[in-house]
């Protein structure tokens, strides 16, 4: 854990966020432009971890929005490398990465975290489009129709 944090101490100095160092869990927190916060940490493997959670998706929405989420995950393709979750208790649905801080320079970590944002906006955006839809109907935000994932 000691290289991950010292290496997201170096990325909360180089985006501007000079006090951004774990707690005593191992983790930290920013909000990313207003719109949602954005958890970091590290663990005892030396690993990075990026969260975020992502917009309920509605009940009558949810078998389509499950669906969605299972099928973007597949093979990493509506993700990268990073993973779709629901949370324990309240099913709120997450993305989360984590990767190994051992050979990465805060550069190749400031990378990582700007795709993981630009993720997190494109899936915020993607709920938001499937709870405001008239259907229960994923067609047009279906992984076939890849230009909504562009990230």
């Amino acid at each position: 854990m000691k290289y991950a944090a010292t290496l997201l101490a170096e990325l909360g100095e180089k985006i501007g966020l000079p006090n951004l160092e774990l707690d005593e869990e191992g983790l930290c927190s920013f909000e990313v432009e207003d719109e949602f916060t954005l958890t970091l940490g590290a663990n005892n493997q030396d690993e990075v971890i990026l969260f975020a959670l992502l917009p309920d998706i509605q009940k009558d929405k949810r078998e389509a929005g499950y669906r969605l989420l299972l099928q973007a995950n597949l093979l990493g393709k509506g993700t990268g490398d990073a993973v779709l979750a629901m949370t324990e208790g309240d099913n709120q649905p997450a993305l989360n990465s984590r990767f190994s801080a051992q050979n990465l320079v805060v550069q190749q970590l400031e990378e990582k975290l700007d795709t993981f944002i630009k993720l997190v906006k494109l899936w915020r955006a993607t709920i938001q489009s499937l709870n405001a839809s008239e259907t229960e109907s994923t067609q047009d935000l279906h992984l076939s129709n890849d230009a909504w994932l562009r990230a």
